[in-house]
């Protein structure tokens, strides 16, 4: 499962909680109560290659 860090809008306390993708983001500060934000880091990007033909306009189309 990802980690997510959270910021505190208030406390700018900073914590990290583990969960599915599929749940409902944190939305309470978990040490005073406030609302939260989520922080993407920096360089977290995950880069993807796609190999062979037929993914750009330009290819050569097969004959």
């Amino acid at each position: 499962m990802p980690i997510y860090t959270y910021e505190c809008q208030s406390c700018k306390h900073v914590f990290e909680v583990e969960q599915s993708i599929s749940d409902a983001p944190i939305k309470k500060c978990i040490k005073c109560g406030k609302a939260v934000k989520k922080i993407i880091p920096q360089g977290s990007h995950v880069g993807i290659i796609f190999k062979g033909s037929g993914f750009y306009s330009t290819d050569n189309p097969k004959k």
